[in-house]
């Protein structure tokens, strides 16, 4: 079960509450989203840091009512969702709720808790999720007391170049970037000591991937999302791709090519375009496994392991062909597990 999993049955099925915990850029807001898009739920974020106690109780206001009694009531707060859509599936995210003042972690903790806060009531579609960081995180993010932790359900997010190869395919991140980092997976988060400075995360890792696509190579931007070392390694990193052969003339077998220990980089950087290249048109499956096998077992799993893993990514009829293929299914025979009647990848 992955973290999305978890939101999903945790948070969302059983109406638990639950606290996503990870270091900045790891990608908790967008596992919420993917948690929440596959269970049809419609997201309303809140950033605590910015808020504010009365923010969710309300403002109190003066209420005339009949034969001139005089009443204080509480105004409905805006981080609720509108009246209108009592019925609708709510997920409220409470997101940096470990920056937030402990007046304002009460605030949401009684949100939690009992589904409303002072008057107001949330509807029974209504679910609630927090998020936040740890100390050590670099974030600014206060202890949280151990009342609140014993209420809450805490699932931590590590960075995992696996995880996230997952979602840069879906979310089209470009492939140069994904091959660095499935050579490099330890420079997919690395936090620094100076906090004045830019580190990698798969946050800024999608800024990189932004550059790239339109034709920026400034070193000084590079490094204003990831980093100096980051950015002259990937940019090292890039220069060896030149000699990396056309894809295309691999696949309608003009060309070969053999796994380079000297230069493993290029063959992740073949194996992820070609991932890109069956995800698009998957009568290029066979071919591309010919392709990888001349790199060996490694490229031949990270080439599986990213096809088997798409089907957020293509087609079902897509997805069909490439499950069905004789040499995957001897492949995921062996390093699969079954889970709830559909296979889990290692």
């Amino acid at each position: 079960m992955n973290t999305v999993d978890r939101i999903e049955k945790c948070a969302l099925e059983m109406g638990r509450p639950l606290y996503v915990q990870g270091p900045a850029g790891v990608g908790k807001s967008s596992m919420i989203s993917q948690a929440a898009k596959n269970a049809g739920y419609t997201v309303f974020t809140t950033i605590c840091s910015n808020m504010l106690p009365e923010d969710g109780r309300g403002l109190p206001f003066l209420d005339i009512a009949e034969g001139n009694k005089r009443n204080v009531v509480m105004a409905y707060p805006d981080v609720f969702p509108s009246l209108a859509d009592w019925d609708k599936k709510i997920l409220l995210v409470f997101d940096e709720l470990s920056n937030a003042p402990p007046a304002v972690q009460n605030v949401v903790m009684q949100i939690f808790l009992e589904h409303r806060c002072g008057p107001h009531k949330l509807s029974p579609n209504t679910r609630v999720i927090a998020a936040g960081n740890k100390p050590e995180h670099g974030a600014f993010a206060r202890t949280m007391s151990a009342p609140m932790r014993n209420r809450l359900i805490i699932i931590n997010v590590e960075p995992q170049v696996n995880r996230w190869t997952e979602w840069a395919f879906s979310n089209k991140v470009h492939p140069t970037v994904i091959s660095y980092l499935n050579w490099r997976p330890e420079s997919l988060y690395i936090l620094p000591k100076d906090n004045s400075k830019p580190f990698p995360s798969g946050r800024s890792w999608e800024f990189v991937s932004d550059f790239v696509r339109n034709g920026v190579d400034d070193f000084q931007l590079l490094a204003g999302a990831v980093g100096d070392s980051a950015a002259a390694e990937y940019q090292a990193y890039v220069a060896e791709l030149q000699y990396m052969p056309d894809v295309d003339k691999l696949l309608d077998g003009s060309e070969t090519y053999h796994h380079n220990a000297s230069r493993p980089s290029i063959s992740y950087a073949i194996t992820v375009n070609l991932v890109f290249r069956v995800t698009n048109n998957v009568n290029k499956l066979d071919p591309a496994i010919k392709v990888v096998e001349n790199l060996g077992s490694e490229f031949t799993a990270l080439l599986f392991n990213s096809l088997l893993k798409a089907d957020s990514h293509i087609s079902d009829t897509k997805y069909v062909k490439v499950i069905s293929h004789a040499k995957v299914r001897d492949w995921a025979s062996k390093n699969a597990s079954r889970e709830n009647n559909s296979l889990i990848y290692a």
